[in-house]
């Protein structure tokens, strides 16, 4: 008989919330046939240029490796032996806004999907807005309105009403 091991990662979520300063618990789940836990986790954030290491986990030594970013804000949150590679992140920021790759290695399963992502967004509230008039403010004039958040997350987004002198709203020009 022939053992056929095929290893398959997953996290069940596509994109996860949490808010600036909390804490977040990336999910990732492994399936494998073998029984032996030789190998290492490893998350990275994935980044436009490359990556950037979270943190790798070692099975036989029980020891983290931990990327600059995240030395004491990261760790493994699940049980690794009962197949969760589940980690947590605290303390967010708007830097840890991105996608990131779970990657289970084990070194009797090399083979199946190995490695799945899940997308983080850190939530922001929008920070007061700073807003201007460009234009003459007489009736008859146009102007130009803009507002502007230096922080928000998602980006806010701010629209106009117009309204004549009976307060009734009427149509703004794009």
């Amino acid at each position: 008989w022939v053992t056929v091991h095929a290893i398959s990662v997953e996290t069940p979520k596509d994109v996860l919330r949490a808010a600036r300063g909390k804490s977040v618990t990336l999910p990732c789940t492994y399936k494998t046939s073998s029984l032996d836990r030789d190998g290492f986790i490893q998350w990275d954030k994935l980044l436009r240029s490359h990556t950037e290491t979270v943190l790798i986990w070692t099975f036989s030594t029980q020891t983290y490796i931990y990327g600059e970013l995240y030395q004491n804000r990261a760790n493994v949150s699940g049980n690794v032996q009962q197949s969760d590679a589940s980690i947590t992140i605290d303390r967010l920021t708007m830097d840890d806004n991105g996608t990131y790759e779970c990657s289970v290695s084990l070194l009797k399963d090399l083979g199946g999907v190995s490695k799945s992502r899940v997308r983080l967004l850190v939530l922001v509230p929008p920070s007061k807005p700073d807003c201007s008039i460009e234009g003459e403010t007489v009736i008859g004039s146009n102007i130009q309105l803009t507002c502007q958040s230096k922080e928000g997350s998602p980006a806010p987004q701010y629209s106009w009403k117009s309204y004549d002198v009976l307060h009734q709203e009427r149509q703004v020009a794009p």
